[in-house]
């Protein structure tokens, strides 16, 4: 995990490759903790940087889906 976020702070052009290879693990066949674990890296990864901007609404997209296919209420408290 470290490497990765490593990386994509020091490597801007890496930034949008790293979401849609989280995002394409996402949608794979994956066991509910290694989904987990996916997330946290999605988590850490918009913590350290942001995707381009044509990427952007992409992955709100995503995260769209995904919630609604676990879910999850949108808003918590």
């Amino acid at each position: 995990c470290s490497f990765i976020l490593t990386e994509g702070l020091a490597e801007p052009r890496l930034r949008d490759e790293i979401f849609c290879q989280i995002i394409k693990q996402q949608l794979g066949l994956v066991t509910a903790s290694t989904l987990a674990r996916l997330w946290e890296l999605f988590l850490f990864s918009a913590c350290c940087f942001r995707p381009s901007s044509k990427l952007e609404l992409s992955l709100m997209n995503h995260c769209r889906l995904m919630q609604q296919d676990a879910n999850i209420p949108a808003h918590i408290g």
